[in-house]
């Protein structure tokens, strides 16, 4: 709100009726925003975008007006940026959005995406009479949870063009199917997208496909007025271009645990497993593609460890499936299903993905992510309370009134079991013994996201 201050800028918010604009927008599950907002600035320098309360940064550079545009990203030497318009962002934090920079007028409207101009004003386009130059400001823009966008632009020589992820596929004079038979009639020409947030795109289904959804004033009568046109709103399905969509998968990291305790300046390893369900086997997973990221975008991915010590990839029943949300846990073992646990260096995890920036205490939500044997991608969400502090973490919750090391390690200890599989349910510790437990239901894998 007008008044509070944004991390990466000096000035507040404005305080005026216009300080953020219309077209903010919210991730999927409303845990994460972006926003097109005015400083308490100059007008020369004042728009900004605003993520989680920051302001976004690509190369290092803030995406703020006047600032500079990195040519990593896309930029012209000595480019900046200028306006914002339509903006996006998903669960994972992805961000896309559209505006204009200071450069030639030619040239100078854009679509960003995961931090690089992937479509600008004076490119090039494919359509089926060979490339065409996209001219003019984007009219229409939108980005849903799968990380798809679509816009609607011109191309020369002055056709309106609705592109889906850097592909056109549908323009203006084409024919369009208006009584929804599934063929479309040779009396029905498109002849303008009309609306100004009248583009939507559903999620992408399991075969890539995504629904986009728009309205147009169709020419029934072959006539060059457009007073007898009649406007609709339409359903065109499209391929992405991205392949099967991301599935999720149960997670367990340190199975048996609840919450999972992790020291990041420990030299082991950090075991996860990934459940099977009546309905995941989880030997189709290719185990090469598998990684760790942080849930919140940051750090660099870390690959499953290839040992000393090992193995560090495992087909055993160590886990069930927790339906519920993360960070919340359980402390099951073993439900009579085979699971996948594979374990990353705690050295990779400190080092690529600064956990050692936590403090004791600390809860880090952590993805696991790759691809089945077929191609289809999967995520894969836990989290881990960080403990320990041998060797200089933060000390947020030691010391006088606090929790250290030896306090977090008896709160987080799991009750002794009795029987087991055996297996390493630590950083590179024996871990307790356990004992199977039958699974209340089969779960499998979900979609990331629903429509």
């Amino acid at each position: 709100m007008g008044g509070d201050s944004v991390s990466g800028a000096a000035e507040p918010i404005d305080t005026g009726s216009s300080n953020i604009d219309f077209d903010y927008r919210l991730s999927p599950l409303g845990t994460r925003y972006i926003a097109p907002a005015l400083l308490d600035a100059s007008s020369t320098i004042d728009g900004v975008l605003v993520v989680d309360d920051a302001v976004l940064t690509i190369g290092g550079m803030p995406v703020r007006e006047a600032s500079p545009l990195p040519e990593s990203a896309g930029g012209l030497p000595g480019e900046n940026w200028d306006n914002f318009d339509k903006v996006g962002i998903t669960e994972s934090g992805l961000v896309f959005f559209t505006g204009d920079s200071d450069a030639a007028t030619t040239m100078d409207e854009f679509v960003v995406f995961d931090g690089q101009i992937v479509l600008r004003e004076g490119d090039a386009i494919d359509t089926p009479d060979g490339p065409q130059t996209i001219t003019g400001a984007i009219e229409s823009a939108y980005f849903n949870a799968d990380g798809d966008w679509a816009v609607v632009w011109d191309i020369e020589p002055g056709l309106e063009v609705l592109i889906l992820n850097g592909t056109i596929v549908l323009t203006e004079n084409e024919l369009v199917d208006l009584d929804g038979d599934g063929t479309a009639e040779s009396n029905s020409v498109l002849k303008d997208f009309t609306g100004i947030d009248t583009l939507a795109l559903g999620d992408r289904d399991a075969d890539g496909m995504v629904a986009i959804f728009f309205t147009a004033d169709i020419d029934k009568n072959g006539t060059s007025s457009t007073t007898d046109d009649i406007e609709g709103m339409f359903r065109l399905v499209a391929d992405s271009g991205a392949g099967p969509a991301t599935i999720e998968l149960p997670l367990d990291i340190k199975p048996g645990t609840c919450p999972n305790p992790h020291n990041p300046a420990s030299n082991g390893v950090l075991p996860a497993s990934i459940s099977g369900t009546d309905e995941l086997d989880v030997t189709t997973i290719d185990v090469s593609t598998i990684e760790i990221v942080r849930a919140d975008g940051v750090g660099d991915p870390v690959p499953v460890s290839s040992g000393p010590p090992g193995p560090d990839v495992l087909l055993e029943d160590t886990s069930t499936p927790f339906d519920g949300e993360v960070p919340d846990c359980h402390d099951l073992a073993g439900d009579g299903i085979l699971d996948l646990t594979v374990k990353f260096d705690s050295t990779d995890l400190r080092n690529r993905l600064g956990l050692a920036a936590f403090a004791v205490g600390e809860v880090v939500e952590l993805v696991v992510r790759g691809t089945l044997l077929d191609g289809t991608p999967f995520e894969a969400h836990d989290a881990v309370t960080i403990v320990g502090n041998p060797h200089g973490m933060p000390q947020a919750m030691a010391g006088s009134g606090g929790t250290g090391f030896d306090e977090l390690k008896s709160e987080y200890a799991p009750p002794a079991r009795s029987a087991s599989p055996t297996g390493s349910t630590g950083d590179d510790a024996a871990g307790e013994p356990v004992r199977p437990r039958a699974r209340d239901a089969a779960r499998g894998p979900r979609s990331r996201s629903g429509s």
